[in-house]
């Protein structure tokens, strides 16, 4: 996985974790509604789950044929 310097700067300020960023991956919902489209040459999904403080977050990935991007992470 690589990270956007969006994403970079979001780890950075302590209050998400990139093991949060994988138990969202792993254990969240994907927002169909908003997922699966066309994004700069990809596909971009939108995943919500919660940090390890319990507080609601949404990561957005792009999905290349080569390779993923973290391109975001917002508290809800």
């Amino acid at each position: 996985m690589h990270y956007s310097p969006e994403s970079e700067a979001i780890l950075k300020e302590n209050w998400v974790t990139l093991q949060d960023v994988k138990n969202c991956m792993q254990y969240g919902d994907v927002d169909f509604s908003m997922s699966n489209k066309p994004f700069e040459h990809g596909k971009i999904y939108f995943i919500k789950g919660k940090n390890t403080k319990g507080e609601p977050i949404t990561v957005s990935m792009v999905n290349y044929s080569d390779k993923v991007i973290l391109k975001e992470i917002k508290k809800d």
